[in-house]
């Protein structure tokens, strides 16, 4: 399913999202070139570090940014290699993003490598964006009025949301970079919170599944999913290039 959200909605939903850890931060939109190299318009190097999720509704596949997110892709390595992500719900849908990676079942609280205790600083790029499939880190807040996200074992995968007109002006209208607005157009993601999260990986096999867990309904009033939904395991992979 192809979620499509006008501006005013979007605006709505981003704030309620924002409420709980996005609050102003460095924004990678704001500091782009008029014409910035996109990384997951790219195919990935033959090589690259991939995660394989499997999920009770399928499996989901994306590689990793280690060069442009280093910190935060070496804690989700180190997270999936001591087994964490065993049996970890899917614990919200929200914006056409599904979380997981909780240590509790409300998605509260996340585990972190850190030596802060908390999490990472954000690792944003202005060559990674909310695209469509992209994989971002999500985690706790930090400060009082500028708040930023510290990156812990909490993780939303951005499922094919389709850009809506006033969405592409909004976008014109706040100076984003003509090939991510064109980007956008092409293959959907939520830009509106683009900039305020790690993106640290890029969906390359089953956003078909991705779509479906998106689309499954809420609880009333909630983001959680009234179907429970489980990452069963993640695997370390390579990515390979076909032929």
């Amino acid at each position: 399913m192809k979620w499509k959200m006008p501006l005013a909605l979007l605006l709505s939903a981003a704030m309620l999202f924002c409420a709980t850890g996005c609050e102003k931060q460095e924004d990678s939109r704001l500091t782009a070139t008029q014409s910035t190299e996109l990384y997951q318009l790219q195919e990935p190097e033959d090589g690259a570090t991939m995660a394989i999720v499997h999920t009770t509704m399928g499996d989901i596949s994306f590689v990793l940014y280690e060069e442009q997110a280093p910190k935060t892709c070496q804690q989700f390595i180190d997270l999936v290699n001591e087994g964490f992500y065993t049996d970890r719900d899917i614990y919200g849908i929200e914006m056409g993003n599904v979380f997981t990676g909780s240590e509790d079942h409300g998605g509260i609280q996340g585990k972190t490598t850190a030596e802060n205790g908390r999490g990472y600083e954000p690792e944003t790029d202005p060559g990674l964006w909310q695209f469509t499939g992209a994989v971002c880190a999500y985690g706790e807040r930090d400060g009082v009025y500028e708040r930023t996200v510290l990156a812990d074992s909490r993780f939303f995968m951005v499922s094919e949301v389709e850009v809506d007109p006033e969405v592409v002006s909004y976008m014109e209208e706040n100076n984003y970079p003509e090939n991510v607005i064109q980007a956008y157009q092409e293959i959907g993601g939520n830009p509106i919170t683009s900039g305020s999260f790690t993106v640290f990986g890029q969906v390359v096999e089953g956003l078909d599944v991705l779509n479906a867990i998106a689309a499954v309904p809420t609880e009333e009033d909630s983001i959680y999913p009234s179907t429970p939904m489980y990452v069963t395991s993640i695997e370390l992979s390579e990515y390979h290039r076909e032929g």
